[in-house]
């Protein structure tokens, strides 16, 4: 008779331990999902921004004009795919360039300023030179 008695003590064991673990589990993972997140947000926070434009992009409004071009972009692969070879066609190319044509005229035109305004430093640095060297001979001689 004493056997029976172990096995219900056991198996009373056994319930009192599952019906703990069931009463701690949730505060045990809403504490794992809490730390889990601050452990992820502290990694975002050292990572680098992610950017969806390269450098061939640009960035800031560069980067704006041609992700709000995108969803033209989709529309014109989707529309001007050959079915059979599964290539762009020639009006895909007259398509993209419609949807393109604000980010161009805009970041095409500030790049081709950025350059004259660069051209016009190089050019004024390297007359500076040229002044500074035409100082030094003269005060040499």
């Amino acid at each position: 008779m004493k056997v029976p008695r172990n096995g219900v003590a056991v198996v009373l064991f056994f319930l009192g331990v599952a019906a703990l673990f069931c009463r701690v589990m949730p505060y045990i993972s809403s504490a794992t999902e809490s730390i889990a997140s601050s452990v992820a947000s502290s990694f975002r926070k050292t990572s680098p921004p992610r950017s969806d434009c390269t450098e061939e992009v640009g960035s800031g409004m560069c980067c704006a004009l041609h992700l709000a071009a995108e969803p033209c972009l989709s529309e014109c692969r989707t529309t001007f795919v050959d079915r059979e070879t599964l290539r762009l066609t020639e009006e895909y190319d007259e398509c993209s360039n419609r949807c393109l044509e604000v980010y161009r005229t805009t970041c095409l035109r500030f790049d081709a300023v950025k350059a004259e305004l660069q051209r016009k430093e190089e050019a004024a640095m390297i007359g500076d030179e040229a002044r500074t060297a035409r100082r030094q001979r003269r005060l040499r001689t």
